[in-house]
């Protein structure tokens, strides 16, 4: 589950969220054009509309002409530029979710010993890095836990499975003492796991 820091290649690779953002942009920006041309050419026309001569007709009509050559090709390109700055940018939220994703599927799959790793270009990398890697740390520890109590615990019953073969009373004796500790220990185990999951 840890993995190296890489170059991711693919750009669009929450095609969901990348593009849907991409999307309310290219919105975003046709609206604030549409009022930039009704700023710029709604005068123009109300002053053409007044125009007492031809002369000045003509010229207001060859400004307005002009500035639809200019600015609706430039309101294009920068448009396309948004466009692709949007999925650029967006790739830096998306590829922490990605990554989160996955690593939380290898937990789920029992894995714990592996640690999160982004990229230092990427939104949220340390808090998402330090939050991830302190959960995956915890609930490694805890295997471990689980692993060395099983193990105690199996010993002591096999111990007092032999005891009880015997049948003499020193041996009950010591077999009830033995199973008295591993019920203390159990609960002991499990007052700890429930204090710990009531601080998370």
């Amino acid at each position: 589950m840890s993995h190296p820091v890489f170059r991711r290649r693919k750009k669009v690779i929450k095609p969901g969220y990348q593009l849907q953002s991409a999307f309310y942009w290219a919105i975003s920006l046709f609206v604030y054009s549409l009022i930039l041309g009704f700023i710029i050419f709604y005068p123009l026309s109300q002053e053409l509309y007044s125009a007492v001569t031809a002369a000045e007709k003509a010229r207001i009509s060859e400004l307005i002409m002009t500035l639809h050559k200019r600015i609706w090709p430039a309101v294009f390109m920068v448009s396309v530029l948004v466009w692709l700055q949007v999925i650029l940018v967006s790739h830096r939220v998306a590829g922490p979710i990605y990554r989160l994703e996955k690593d939380v599927e290898e937990l789920l799959n029992g894995n714990f010993s592996g640690r999160m790793k982004l990229r230092r270009s990427d939104q949220f990398a340390n808090e998402l890095e330090r939050t991830f890697n302190g959960l995956a740390g915890y609930l490694e520890e805890a295997k471990k836990g689980d692993g060395r109590l099983h193990a105690d615990i199996r010993a002591k019953l096999e111990a007092v499975q032999a005891s009880l073969k015997t049948m003499d009373r020193g041996a009950l004796e010591e077999a009830q003492k033995t199973l008295s500790g591993i019920v203390r220990e159990l609960k002991t185990h499990l007052d700890a796991f429930t204090a710990a999951t009531r601080r998370g």
